[in-house]
């Protein structure tokens, strides 16, 4: 792709070099925040395994077991995308949907109690004005919903067994 858009092998060399190099720090940066996460709920004992999650290298004063950890959990999703995209898509898909249904669940609740002070205290540190907060709970909720439809739909009709992984139209 690279050298078709610049007709030239060195641009596009380096242009997927600069690419490269790019990924490795995002990754490398997204590693350490995910490992900081992992450590940070298993020094307040919400993970299986606190015990050894939550403890800091005394060399490199870094959580390294919460690394190890997070370096597994990625290396299995990268193995069930080897072993089938499909999979994979759904395994992504179902983390989506949940994620904006746990979005969408205080704020139905905030809503159904009618943003009542005793579940939203008065002299709280952050308030939005009434209609800003009724409409952000209210988008949220519907936003859950279209998530909720639209990432079980097929993304090829008919569905068969043999195009579930591809992404093109009759």
């Amino acid at each position: 792709m690279w050298y078709q858009a610049t007709r030239s092998d060195v641009a596009a060399t380096v242009f997927i070099v600069l690419l490269c190099c790019a990924a490795v720090f995002a990754l490398i940066g997204a590693q350490q925040t995910a490992s900081r996460l992992t450590w940070s709920l298993a020094r307040d004992r919400a993970i299986i395994g606190s015990k050894w999650l939550s403890k800091i290298d005394t060399m490199f004063e870094v959580p390294v077991w919460s690394l190890a950890f997070n370096f597994v959990i990625m290396f299995i999703i990268g193995c069930i995308y080897l072993g089938s995209s499909s999979a994979f898509n759904a395994f992504i898909g179902s983390g989506l949907v949940l994620q904006h249904i746990s979005y969408a669940i205080p704020a139905a609740l905030l809503m159904y109690r009618t943003h009542s002070e005793m579940w939203l205290p008065r002299d709280r540190s952050f308030r939005l004005p009434s209609v800003a907060g009724w409409s952000v709970n209210a988008i949220t909720i519907a936003f859950a919903i279209l998530v909720l439809i639209f990432y079980d739909f097929p993304t090829v009709l008919p569905v068969t067994g043999s195009n579930m992984s591809k992404s093109h139209t009759s």
